[in-house]
Formats: structure tokens, sequence, C-alpha cells
């Protein structure tokens, strides 16, 4: 099965099939404290730019975007170019540009993962955050507006943190990702991409990811598998001291697929893939706003409605404008909106946008009509047909060919049809005017200040301090000091490999010596690519880094390279290093190295150390695979 939905470039994507083990049924097996890995490297298999807010890329979701996730059958125009999207199209579309502003992580942990899942070419790493790029990662982010995978992300909810790890390690152990991570804090939520599982202890399980938020950087989620807790580090530059960790247990953290992501049922018709009840995104500058069902009420903290759920969307968490999904298979819901909000209602085949200042008034919105205050603007479309009424109170009928509106200020209804498709009734003063147009069919919705979001998320470094070159730095940590330029800490874990055998693998990367004022190398070279027998494509550079946590800009000294098997007690195997393999840093504090080949076996993973002679300043690029 062939998907356009998630390439960036004109490559065919093909569908990822699921693990044995991998459902939400799945138990902790007889491997499960055996560490398992990927082989998802994510200094090459994620992008090399930094998770995203709509206001740093001119893309939006567009009608071609559209196209390539339901086929024709959106486009008013058929297969003509561009599409033409209908104005339910256009309206869900635009929900989705709205929570774009928070940033992508999840379209791009789903890009990252279907793109190595399908060994798409060119690597991740090399593409840049533009055009065919960015509509690849807007089409994924959109995903997790699909039902299907709300559902399963529910469903997983539900389960254990450790039956979440069981289920990451089957996938692991057979050199596959299945899932992404959904992450939930009073912060909001964000998406990861677990790539790998240790146990550094019996009872905890460290799960490494690729976090868009921090590019080719090594982080990860701490579960402690007796306790059924886990912790992760959403802002810390070093995530095993950061003081600000999200925290949480059973029902703050989920898994999704990639099988339910690949629908080309449209979400907002009334297909397999369409909206039974009603499913709800709501931005409020409080956590003041309420829907109610006949069978219970929903608020931002907790459902009373035992078939309804409510979850913070997965965009890049920020606690300055809270949003978050519900859902709920009544097709007959009120909304009550008190503070300055913006809402989508998906349902019935039907969109609706609701922006208000605030209002006690609900906005009930039921199969066949929806009922609105005056404090209310709202706007609905349903096939090619959209309403939007602003400054009255009244109702929008959604009638089998047309929309009925009755509305304060107007001395008669309304009529939306195929003669006159799309209509804005306004009313000021108690007099009611119609135009042609709604704005539930522009690319993006006209909010008020309070409900922006920021570029950069609370805690978060800015984005061009977080790029994949720094990522790759990760590795340098300050001895005889609490502060990590940008590290990890040393474990050991025993790894399963694929043919059943283990080793022991420590996973530290830096090991330094305070002495002659340098303590540490940090890594400040471009991205780079190992090629067996051939010089590899950047120049190595390290940076002296002295007892202040300072680049020594001054210093001088020798540097030496050396290469390292995968584990630290693995062989080489008879690979061996050539080229430039000692360089001179010259009173300007780096050591650079070019023309550095490694001789080994291809699809072997090795690793790079390079030293300073005399002081025990050491750092390691890798493991990365030889291709």
């Amino acid at each position: 099965m062939i998907s356009r939905r998630f390439a960036p470039v004109a490559v065919a994507i093909v569908l990822i099939s699921a693990c044995s083990g991998g459902g939400p049924g799945s138990s902790t097996n007889s491997d499960a404290r055996v560490a398992a890995a990927s082989g998802l490297a994510v200094e090459t298999d994620g992008f090399a730019f930094a998770n995203f807010g709509s206001a740093n890329t001119p893309e939006v979701m567009n009608g071609e975007d559209l196209r390539a996730m339901f086929g024709d059958g959106v486009c008013t125009n058929g297969a003509s170019t561009p599409c033409t999207p209908t104005s339910e199209a256009a309206a869900w579309a635009q929900m989705v540009n709205q929570s774009r502003q928070a940033g992508h992580c999840e379209g791009m942990v789903v890009q990252a993962l279907n793109r190595f899942s399908t060994s798409a070419t060119p690597k991740t790493s090399e593409l840049q955050n533009q055009a065919d790029t960015t509509h690849g990662i807007i089409r994924a982010f959109a995903t997790q507006f699909f039902p299907a995978v709300k559902k399963e992300s529910d469903s997983w909810a539900k389960k254990s943190v450790g039956d979440i790890v069981a289920a990451l390690n089957d996938s692991f152990s057979s050199q596959k990702i299945t899932y992404s991570m959904g992450l939930y804090s009073d912060m909001g939520g964000h998406a990861v991409l677990p790539l790998s599982v240790e146990y550094p202890t019996e009872s905890t399980a460290k799960v490494h990811i690729y976090d868009t938020n921090w590019p080719g950087q090594d982080r990860y989620v701490l579960v402690d598998l007796a306790a059924g807790t886990w912790e992760f580090s959403f802002s810390g530059q070093d995530p095993a001291n950061d003081p600000n960790v999200w925290t949480g247990g059973k029902g703050d953290i989920d898994l999704a697929s990639m099988e339910n992501r690949l629908s080309t049922e449209a979400p907002f018709e009334t297909g397999s893939n369409g909206v039974l009840g009603n499913f709800l995104v709501i931005r409020s500058a409080s956590l003041d706003w309420s829907v109610k069902t006949p069978t219970g009420v929903v608020t931002p903290t907790e459902s009373t409605d035992t078939t309804a759920t409510v979850r913070p969307l997965r965009t890049a968490a920020t606690k300055s404008v809270p949003e978050y999904i519900v859902t709920t298979s009544s097709p007959e819901v009120d909304l009550t909106l008190p503070s300055v909000s913006s809402a989508y209602a998906v349902g019935g085949g039907k969109v609706i946008s609701v922006v208000t200042r605030g209002t006690d008034e609900p906005i009930t919105i039921g199969p066949t009509r929806v009922i609105f205050p005056a404090a209310a603007k709202l706007s609905l479309a349903d096939g090619n047909l959209a309403a939007t009424v602003t400054g009255g109170s009244g109702y929008i009928d959604v009638n089998k060919d047309s929309l009925t509106i009755s509305v304060s200020g107007m001395t008669e209804e309304v009529t939306v049809n195929t003669q006159k498709p799309q209509v804005t009734v306004t009313v000021k003063n108690g007099k009611g005017t119609t135009t042609t147009g709604s704005a539930i069919t522009a690319p993006q919705p006209t909010l008020p200040t309070e409900l922006v979001q920021p570029d950069t998320k609370q805690g978060l470094p800015p984005q061009t301090n977080r790029t994949l070159a720094a990522g790759i730095a990760t590795s340098t940590t300050v001895a005889g000091s609490a502060t990590t330029i940008a590290g990890t800490n040393t474990t050991t874990t025993t790894v399963k490999s694929t043919n059943g055998s283990t080793s022991t693998s420590s996973t530290t990367s830096t090991t330094t010596n305070n002495q002659n004022n340098i303590v540490a190398l940090q890594y400040t070279g471009s991205q780079y690519t190992w090629t067996n027998g051939q010089p590899i494509n950047a120049t190595l550079s390290f940076r002296l880094i002295n007892a202040s946590n300072q680049w020594a800009s001054t210093a001088s000294g020798t540097c030496a390279l050396t290469l390292l098997p995968e584990f630290d007690n693995g062989s080489l195997g008879g690979a061996s290093l050539s080229g430039t393999t000692s360089a001179t840093a010259n009173g300007n504090g780096t050591c650079s190295f070019s023309g550095v080949v490694i001789n080994g076996n291809p699809g072997t993973k090795y690793r790079l150390r390079a030293s300073l002679n005399g002081s025990g300043a050491t750092t390691t690029l890798g493991p990365q695979t030889l291709s």
C-alpha cells in the first residue's frame, strides 16, 4: 500500500506493518528486562532543525495537502490542480493550521518514524525545513486528529507504564519502530519517538527517544517500573540535572502506531474514519471551559462522562495558551467558554468554529442544529456550504442540501445553498446584513491576541541554540561540576543483539580530567556521514572547554582521534582509522580533523573518540552505522 501522506519528497512510502505483541493488550514478556534498540540514529534519522511553530514557516495546510491525504473527492475541481477544497475540508485544514501554531512535534516524529521504517532517501537529517518537507510534516501532524489515532492513544493511556515499555521492547527487538509516544503534564502535551530501551536496574527502564526540541541529542524518558511512574526533561539542557522534569504515571503517557494514520477516509466526512460523536479542539486563555453531554461533564482536568476523553494537544507543550482535544460519542453537546477562547467541533459530517471573548451562555451543538449566543462568532461548514454569524444570537440548521440561518437582527431566515454557497451574517446595533464568504474557509483563523501561541515554548532556549550541530555535541561533560554542557549520565546496560547474543554497552559519551585547565572537548563541526573507505564528509572540529565551562579560545594543545567499537567491551574486528588522526590547536582553542577515513565493515556501528593529550579531556561521536 502506497501513501503520499507523509512523503516530503517524491518517494514511495510503504505501509508499515505492526509488530507482534505491539497492541494495547500486550504484556511483559520474558525478554522485558533485556534491552533492545531499533537502530534509529537521532543524528541522521532525525531532522537537523528543531521543532518549530507555524510562525516560523510560510507554509500552511492547503488544498494539495488535503488531496494527498484524502484524494480528489475533497476538491471541488476534482483532479485539477491546484486543489480547491470543499468548505468542510478547508475548515478542517484551518483547525489544523491553528493547532500548528504551538509546534510540530507530532508531525516531525511521525515523519522521522515513517522515513526510517521505509529507508527513505535522502536521510532525514539532510532535509531542509521548506516546501515539500514542511508540507509532509504538516500532514503527519494532522493525523493526530483522526478518530482512530485518538482512540488508540486513549486505549494505551489506560495501560500501565510497564505494558507500554514492554510493547516498545517487543518492537525494538525486531529492530523496528512501531509507535510514537505522547507525554502529558500540567505544561501541556508533547510527542516523542522512542528508539531504544535499556534497564539500568531491574525496576528502572530508560527509554531513549528522538525529541524534536533537541536535534541530535540523547534524550530519554526514565520509567520506574515498580512505582508505575515516569519522568522526562522537556526543557532542561542537561536532562540528568533538570529541576523541572515532567512527571507522571498511568494515564499521562500513551502510544500511537503508524497503521491508524494511513486512512484515506476524511474525518470530517461520514465514512469509516469519520467522527461519530464530537471531536473538539479547544484553546482558551483559562481552564474554565466545559463540555456538557447527556451523561456527564468534561473539563480540562476530568470527565464525568465515561464515554468522553480529554487530553492536551500534542504540539510542543505550552502552559501559556492551553489547548485540548475532547472526544465524546454523544452527537449533542453544550460547549461553555467563559474566557477568551477558540474552539472547533468536528462530527456528523460538519465542522464548526467558535471564537469568543467569553460567555457563560452555552453553544449547543446537535446533529442538525447549532444554537449560539451573540457573544460567540460561529461558523459552520457542511459539504461545500459554509456560514458565519457574528454579533447576533440564533441557530444554524443543517439540511440535506442547504443551511438555514436564523439570527437576531434579521427579519427573515437566510438560506445557504449551491446558488449562495458561502454567507456571512453580521449583526450591528440590532440590525443584520449579509455578505458573501465565510471565515471558516480561510487558511488561517483570525484570533484574539490572547490566544496567539509564543514562538518558543516556556523554558526552552532559542531554536538557533538547538540545531543538529549543537546536538551532536551532546557528549561533553565538565568534570568536577554539576553543570553539563549538553551531556548524559554514565549507565551500563545489557543489549540484546539481533542474533540473540548479548554484550555490555556503556552509554558514557565523555570522560574528563581536570588537568591543564582544559576539562572537556565540545564538538562544533557540521553533521556527517560515515562511508567505508572514504573521507568523512565533514571537518570534525572540537573546542577546548575550560574549568569555567567556557571555550578556551586561545588555548593550545594536541588532540588525537581514535576509532572505537559500538560497545566498550566490543571488538573492532580489524577496522582501522586512517587519514588525519592528530590535530593541533595553535592558540585558537580548536582541534580540527579533516580527511578522516574509517576502514571497517559496512553495516557495523563505530564510535570516534577525540582526546586532548595531557589533559584527559575526551568526547565521543556516535555510535553511527558505517555505510
